[in-house]
C-alpha cells in the first residue's frame, strides 16, 4: 500500500456500483471523481463516500474535467457491445486526449477477443497510438485468480503514456491455488439466517446445506431473477450448478416477506443480495443503494475487487517505474467547459451541477411570484437555476424572529452529516446569512400519495426509507422532532424526509440553553414528551412519528393528540400500538429495534409441521411432484413428530418417495433411522397394530423398489428399518409379503439382505420356513438357519 503522500489520483467513467473503486482503491489510486450514468450506482459510490456525480450520457460529459496530466489514472468502462450503439469507447478516448493521465485502463466484455471483432480490437488499438497511449496489455483475467470467491471474467486494456513504462501482468494470488469453496464464503452468514428464523429446524437444514456446499466450487452469479419456471431458464448449467450445491438462485431472499419460505425452499434457500456481494469479491457490509434486485444486478454488473486491485498494483509499479513522474500539476475537479452550447448539455446529473456550482448568491436563481408553500417560518418557491436550467425549490425564511433563524441554521447545518443519504432531501445551495436554501423539487409529499400508501407492500418501503436517514441521525445524536406525511417528500422514486428546521443538535452542541422550552413539532404526530422537555426527546420521539405516520396512511384520519390511533386489525396494529406508547420508555428505544418489531410482526407465523405436511401430501395425492421432496424434507426435519412418519409418510408410495431417498443420502439416513427409533420409543407405545403392520409393508414396497434399481445403500437402509419394526411388532399379514418377496431374491440383492436379517435374528426367525426351501438363494437360507440356531 502506497503511503498518503504517494497516493496515486484517478478518474473513473461508467465503473457501476464500485467493485473497481474499491479495489483500486486498496491498490494505492484515490477517486478524484467517478462519473456514473445509472442513478443507483451513483447513489452507491456518494453513499460510500466517494466523490460521485450522475451522467446519463456520457456522451454529453465535458472531457476538461481536469487539467491535462493531472491524473494517474483514467479508468473506463464499456458495458455495450463493441460498435454498438451504446459502445462508450470514443468517449472514453475524447477524454484520454483531452486529460492525458499517465495511464488508461479500459474495462470491457471478454467477448471482445472473439474473432469478430478483431477489427475493432486494432480500430482500439490505433486510436490509442495516435494520442501517444501504445497498447502494452489487453487480456482476460479471471476474478478467481485473484482470490475472489465466485467466477468473473472481463478484458483489461492498459496504455500508458510514458513510452518507458513498462507493465507487467499480476501473478495469481496465493488464494487462488484453494479455489474458495461456497461454505467456506457464507458458512457465517448462512448459519446467522438460519439460526435466526428456524431454530432447531434451521440448524439441521443447515447442516445438509453445508453438507453439500462444502465441496462445490462457487458457480458463476448470473441475472435468472425474472426468469419463469414454467418455461425455459436461461444460464441452465448456471441454475443447475447452483442447485447441486443447495442454493436457489432463482429469487433473492431479500424478496421474500417470510424468512422461513425463503430458506425452506425444495432446491435450497435463497441468496441475500449481502450473500451475492461476499461471492463477488466484496467487503462484508459494502453500502449498496437501491431495492433488492437493483443491489443483485449492481453486484453482477460490478468488477470484481480482487481483480481491480491486482491490476492496480500492477499500474501503480508501473508508473513508479517509468522516468516521468508530472509533479506538481495542479487540480481542477469540475472545471466548466469553455463556451458549453446548452448548459443542460453539460450538466453533471440533474442536480449535481447545481450543488457543484453553488456559490449562495441569490442572484442564480429565477423564482415564481408566488410562493407553492407558505408556513409561518418560511416560503417555499418554483425556481430555476439560471445557468443549468434545472428546476428546484427554493425556501426563503419569512420570520425574522430568533427561533426562525436559528431552525434554517440547523437545518443547514444537518445536511453536512445526512446529504449523501438516498432517503434525506439534500440541501443545493444556501446563504444562512440571507436567510434562504434550495432543495431539489420533489414530485409528491405523502399527503398526496396517500391513495397508494394503503398497500402494505409500497408503506413498509415509505417506512423503511424514514428508517434508514432516521438511524444515521440518531446515531449522531440528531433527533429529527416533526417526523408528518407533509414533511415525506417523493423525489426520483425515493421516498426522503425534508424540514430539519426543529431538529435537535447533539447533547451538549445547543448554540442556546433554554431556546427550546415549550411545546414543539405538529399536533397528532409529535410525541407528547415534545410538549413538556422537547430537548429531553430521545429517538423514541421520531418512532412516535413514524408510528403516527403508520397509522394516518392506513385509517385515513389525521391523528388527534393524545388520542390512540390504531389501523384495523393486522400486523400493522400492533405495530403502531408500540411504536405510538405515551410513556416513550415502552416504545422501541432504538431504529434498530423499531425494525426488529416491524419485521417480525410482518413475518407470517411458520405452519405447524402437521398443517404443511397435511397441504403438501394432498397435492402429491392430486398428482404435484414438486409437492414430494418439500413434504420428504419436512418429515426428515422432523424425527420427532409420530404423526408425520406413521401417517403421513404411509401416503406417498415407494414411486414417490423412492427417487427422493435416493438422491439425497444424508435425508435418507435420518428418515429411516428416525423410522426406526418410532418401533420403540415412547411414542410406539400408541402404535396400533393395524399400524405396525402398514410401516412394515410400506418399508417393504420401498425395499422391493430400491432393489429393482441396484439402489445398494436405500436397500440395506429401507431392509434395517423393516426388520426392527418386524422384529417389534411381529405383523402376519406383512410377513407373507416379505416372504414371497425374500423368494424372489438372489444375486447382490440377496447377499446384501441376507446380511441384514444375519443382523437382525428376531426378524430373521419369522421366515424359518424357507431355511428348508431349496428354490431359496443359498445366502438368505443360511441367515436364516444362522438365527433359528438349525444347523
Amino acid at each position: 500500500m502506497l503511503s498518503s503522500a504517494s497516493r496515486l489520483r484517478a478518474l473513473y467513467l461508467n465503473v457501476g456500483g464500485g467493485g473497481a473503486i474499491a479495489g483500486l482503491t486498496q491498490a494505492g489510486f484515490d477517486a478524484q471523481l467517478a462519473v456514473e450514468p445509472d442513478r443507483h450506482a451513483a447513489a452507491t459510490l456518494r453513499r460510500v463516500g466517494l466523490p460521485a456525480v450522475r451522467h446519463e450520457d456520457l456522451s454529453t460529459c465535458p472531457t476538461n474535467l481536469f487539467a491535462p496530466g493531472a491524473l494517474d489514472l483514467l479508468y473506463g468502462r464499456n458495458t455495450q457491445g463493441p460498435l454498438g450503439a451504446g459502445d462508450h469507447v470514443p468517449v472514453l478516448l475524447e477524454h484520454v486526449d483531452a486529460q492525458r493521465p499517465r495511464a488508461f485502463v479500459l474495462e470491457t466484455d471478454a467477448s471482445v477477443f472473439d474473432d469478430r471483432h478483431k477489427d475493432y480490437r486494432d480500430m482500439v488499438r490505433g486510436s490509442l497510438d495516435g494520442l501517444g497511449y501504445p497498447t502494452t496489455h489487453w487480456t482476460v483475467y479471471d476474478a478467481r485468480d485473484y482470490g475472489a470467491p465466485s467466477p468473473w471474467c472481463a478484458a483489461f486494456l492498459v496504455a500508458l503514456r510514458d513510452e518507458q513504462a513498462s507493465f507487467e501482468r499480476p501473478l495469481p494470488t496465493p488464494e487462488a491455488l484453494t479455489p474458495s469453496t461456497l461454505s467456506s464464503v457464507l458458512d457465517t452468514s448462512m448459519r446467522s439466517r438460519f439460526r435466526g428464523h428456524v431454530g432447531a429446524r434451521g440448524e439441521r437444514a443447515c447442516q445438509r446445506w453445508r453438507e453439500r456446499a462444502e465441496t462445490s466450487s462457487v458457480p458463476r452469479l448470473v441475472d435468472v431473477l425474472d426468469a419463469d419456471e414454467a418455461e425455459d431458464v436461461p444460464y441452465p448449467d448456471e441454475v443447475k450448478a447452483w442447485r447441486a450445491c443447495g442454493i436457489n438462485i432463482l429469487g433473492l431472499a431479500d424478496d421474500v416477506k417470510n424468512a422461513q419460505a425463503s430458506l425452506l425452499g425444495p432446491d435450497g434457500p435463497y441468496l441475500t443480495v449481502e450473500q451475492a456481494a461476499l461471492l463477488r469479491g466484496f467487503p462484508e457490509g459494502y453500502p449498496f443503494e437501491g431495492s433488492s434486485r437493483t443491489v443483485y444486478r449492481q453486484i453482477l454488473h460490478s468488477t470484481a475487487p480482487a481483480v481491480a486491485r491486482a491490476l492496480g498494483r500492477a499500474v501503480a509499479e508501473a508508473l513508479e517505474r517509468a522516468e516521468e513522474s508530472a509533479p506538481g500539476i495542479e487540480l481542477f475537479p469540475l472545471s466548466p467547459t469553455p463556451e458549453p452550447t446548452s448548459a443542460k448539455s453539460s450538466a453533471l446529473g440533474r442536480y449535481d451541477l447545481v450543488r457543484a456550482k453553488a456559490r449562495g448568491d441569490r442572484k442564480d436563481y429565477r423564482l415564481d411570484r408566488l410562493p407553492m408553500e407558505e408556513g409561518g417560518q418560511a416560503q417555499v418557491f418554483r425556481a430555476v437555476h439560471k445557468e443549468t436550467d434545472t428546476e428546484v425549490a427554493f425556501k426563503r425564511r419569512s420570520s425574522k424572529r430568533e427561533t426562525a433563524v436559528a431552525r434554517m441554521r440547523r437545518e443547514i447545518e444537518v445536511s453536512h452529516l445526512l446529504g449523501q443519504q438516498t432517503h434525506y432531501m439534500p440541501i443545493l445551495d444556501s446563504s444562512p446569512q440571507d436567510g434562504w436554501l434550495v432543495m431539489p423539487m420533489a414530485q409528491a409529499t405523502a399527503e398526496g400519495r396517500h391513495d397508494d400508501l394503503r398497500d402494505p407492500a409500497s408503506l413498509r418501503g415509505l417506512v423503511e426509507a424514514l428508517m434508514d436517514v432516521l438511524e444515521i441521525a440518531h446515531t449522531h445524536d440528531w433527533l429529527h422532532r416533526d417526523v408528518k406525511p407533509s414533511n415525506i417528500l417523493l423525489l426520483d422514486g425515493q421516498w426522503t424526509l425534508a424540514d430539519w428546521g426543529i431538529v435537535r443538535r447533539p447533547r451538549g452542541q445547543t448554540t442556546k440553553a433554554g431556546r427550546t422550552r415549550f411545546e414543539i413539532g405538529t399536533e397528532g404526530f409529535a410525541a407528547p414528551e415534545l410538549f413538556v422537555a422537547a430537548h429531553e426527546a430521545t429517538p423514541a420521539a421520531d418512532i412516535y412519528g413514524i408510528g403516527r405516520v403508520i397509522a394516518w396512511a392506513l385509517t385515513g384520519k389525521y391523528p388527534q393528540t393524545n388520542v390512540q390511533l390504531l389501523p384495523d386489525p393486522g400486523p400493522w396494529r400492533n405495530i403502531t400500538r408500540v411504536a405510538t406508547h405515551a410513556d416513550p420508555k415502552r416504545r422501541p428505544q432504538s431504529v434498530e429495534e423499531l425494525r426488529e418489531l416491524i419485521n417480525r410482526e410482518l413475518t407470517e407465523p411458520a405452519d405447524l409441521p402437521t398443517d404443511r405436511a397435511k397441504r403438501l401430501w394432498e397435492e402429491a395425492r392430486a398428482g404435484d411432484p414438486a409437492a414430494v421432496t418439500p413434504l420428504l424434507e419436512l418429515i426428515a426435519d422432523h424425527p420427532e413428530d409420530y404423526e408425520l412418519y406413521l401417517h403421513t409418510l404411509m401416503g406417498l408410495s415407494a414411486e414417490q418417495a423412492g427417487p427422493w431417498l435416493s438422491l439425497n443420502p444424508q435425508g435418507r439416513d435420518r428418515l429411516l433411522k428416525a423410522m426406526a427409533e418410532h418401533a420403540y420409543s415412547q411414542g410406539a407405545r400408541r402404535v396400533q397394530l393395524g399400524e405396525a403392520a402398514r410401516v412394515v409393508i410400506w418399508l417393504h414396497a420401498l425395499a422391493e423398489f430400491s432393489a429393482a434399481k441396484d439402489d445398494w445403500d436405500l436397500l440395506d437402509e429401507a431392509v434395517r428399518a423393516m426388520c426392527t419394526w418386524d422384529a417389534a411388532w411381529d405383523q402376519w399379514n406383512a410377513q407373507g409379503q416379505i416372504e414371497s418377496w425374500l423368494r424372489s431374491l438372489s444375486g447382490k440383492s440377496a447377499q446384501l439382505v441376507a446380511a441384514v436379517l444375519r443382523d437382525y435374528p428376531r426378524s430373521a426367525r419369522h421366515f424359518s420356513d424357507l431355511a428348508r426351501d431349496g428354490t431359496v438363494d443359498l445366502w438368505i437360507r443360511q441367515a436364516i438357519r444362522e438365527a433359528a440356531g438349525t444347523p
